[in-house]
């Protein structure tokens, strides 16, 4: 396993070391802010597997990750975004995806149900990233919007609890109802 760390770094590593539940952990890390985008491609260099699941660090989503890559690979996607069905996509912005390709994205325009982000990711670890790419950039906006038509990414749907505690209120009541999660 490998944890993209920035901030803080040394207080993870000291929580985690180099062994969690029977997986060896190592460790990249930012010495500056790179971005969603400049902190996966960094990642990326180190890693060994072909395909690799990513995993924001601002959300959870219960899904099958075997499933997702095996999915992934069926697919032979060189990305493939894990999303799922919410009642209001107000906060999160809309994936807009046909027979599990990935036609585009909706910004956070509209209120409703639809289909968003889960935060989760299999990619290929030698995707090619386009040289206008600074080291510090945004994986959703400056990568995944932009080269969308190259990527042909993939959608897979998945229906198990989402939580992004990227608001104070989901940050408490990821305290609440992930507590028997607790690492």
């Amino acid at each position: 396993m490998l944890l993209s760390v920035g901030h803080l770094h040394t207080a993870i590593q000291q929580r985690f070391g180099t062994a969690f539940r029977g997986m060896s952990v190592d460790y990249v890390i930012e010495d500056a802010p790179l971005g969603t985008g400049g902190a996966l491609r960094k990642a990326l260099n180190h890693a060994s597997e072909e395909a690799v699941l990513v995993l924001n660090g601002d959300t959870f989503l219960e899904i099958d990750y075997a499933a997702m890559l095996q999915f992934h690979n069926d697919q032979a996607a060189l990305l493939t975004l894990a999303i799922t069905a919410q009642a209001d996509i107000a906060r999160y912005g809309e994936v807009v995806f046909s027979a599990a390709h990935i036609l585009g994205f909706r910004e956070k325009d509209r209120s409703g149900p639809g289909w968003i982000n889960g935060g989760v990711y299999a990619i290929n670890r030698n995707i090619h990233w386009p040289t206008r790419l600074t080291e510090r950039f945004s994986f959703e906006r400056d990568f995944l919007v932009q080269e969308l038509p190259q990527l042909a990414p993939r959608a897979y749907c998945v229906e198990g609890f989402f939580l992004d505690i990227g608001v104070p209120e989901d940050l408490d009541r990821a305290q609440t109802e992930l507590a028997g999660e607790a690492i």
